[in-house]
């Protein structure tokens, strides 16, 4: 809290979705292609958020930034019907 009428705040935030088994391959999948799509790694994400809260001239003001860094993301596709 920097005054009684504004605020600034920082934030940071993790996030994990574990990997598993594509049980939903194509019926066309051959048994070569099994060790490239049968399983999936895990995905990770970092967010970054700041900003601030206020009142300027009696009204409210905010501003708030975010930023998010994800690694290894889940592609998900299906086959065209």
């Amino acid at each position: 809290r920097v005054s009684d009428d504004a605020s600034i705040y920082a934030r940071i935030a993790t996030a994990y979705r574990p990997g598993g088994f594509n049980s939903n391959l194509p019926q066309t999948t051959v048994r070569s292609q099994f060790p490239g799509q049968l399983t999936y790694g895990p995905e990770r994400a970092t967010s970054f958020e700041g900003g601030a809260k206020g009142r300027v001239a009696g009204f409210g003001v905010n501003f708030a930034a975010y930023y998010l860094r994800t690694r290894d993301v889940q592609l998900v596709s299906a086959p065209s019907s």
